[in-house]
């Protein structure tokens, strides 16, 4: 997501919705460094603080390699001097992968006193007051109508344990044992959004599986409440789903499993054909 920066005592900034995420390919990487240099000028010559909001931030909107070191060369020394506090907000697995991949790049920010990772249970209000965070509505809709569910079991090649959160919009799993991001102690929030479930599956009264779109692998959990975090979240599913336009059909996602043999035998045989219109 693109960054939303913020300066206690001086003028807001208009915060940046869902819609404003950088994603990789559609928005000029050189632009958005000019823009950002823009935003911060006012402010170079003063201490001031940064909020840097994380809530999804994925594969899609991921700075490449390149692109990243160049924030580092273009930033003016000055600029960083001034910068008293970067606070960092719904830090998520991916991000931990991202900044272990990249960790040579990001060498001189690890264990920086200055970078300051919010705990999910923790408060932004702690450090910046309400008025001046100016969050995403859609990451501040995350906090409304929460059902939690502690004492979960996320299965994996290692399995750790989380709790679940589901509230009106998306599904939180926060992670209940700390992980090392950037050589500093975090909790971990992976957020997945109603319009993202593709599939819920309730194995046994003890286990249910979670499908995202665009994850290869479900995702399988533990806990003695499975059943009502299963028609939690068929609920919030559902609810997304009547709120879509008529003229935008759900299509369950096909499997090969799906495809009755006799139609699949049909089409592969048709591939053959020297009709065009029938291939």
């Amino acid at each position: 997501m693109l960054p939303a920066f913020r300066r206690h005592f001086l003028e807001d900034i208009p915060a940046v919705e869902p819609d404003d995420r950088f994603k990789t390919g559609q928005i000029n990487g050189d632009l958005l460094i000019y823009h950002v240099l823009l935003t911060l000028k006012p402010y170079y010559a003063k201490p001031y603080e940064i909020v840097v909001d994380l809530t999804h931030a994925g594969p899609s909107n991921r700075f490449k390699t390149d692109f990243l070191s160049k924030w580092f060369v273009v930033f003016p020394g000055f600029a960083y001097e001034n910068v008293t506090a970067v606070y960092i907000y719904n830090c998520n697995s991916w991000v931990r992968e991202y900044t272990k991949y990249h960790e040579r790049l990001l060498t001189g920010l690890k264990g920086s006193k200055r970078l300051i990772f919010i705990d999910p249970s923790g408060k932004l209000a702690e450090h910046i007051e309400h008025d001046q965070q100016k969050l995403p509505a859609a990451t501040l809709a995350l906090e409304e109508d929460l059902k939690l569910f502690h004492n979960a079991l996320k299965l994996a090649h290692k399995d750790t344990k989380v709790s679940i959160k589901v509230g009106s919009t998306a599904v939180q799993v926060t992670s209940a044992e700390r992980t090392r991001v950037l050589g500093q102690s975090v909790f971990l929030n992976d957020i997945y959004y109603a319009s993202e479930i593709e599939e819920i599956c309730l194995v046994d009264e003890n286990q249910f599986t979670l499908t995202i779109a665009n994850q290869g692998t479900p995702l399988t959990f533990m806990h003695q409440e499975c059943e009502a975090i299963v028609q939690s979240i068929i609920h919030i599913r559902t609810r997304w789903e009547l709120s879509q336009p008529d003229s935008i059909p759900q299509h369950t996602k096909i499997r090969p499993k799906d495809v009755p043999g006799t139609l699949l035998n049909i089409a592969l045989l048709n591939l053959g054909s020297s009709d065009p219109s029938l291939r």
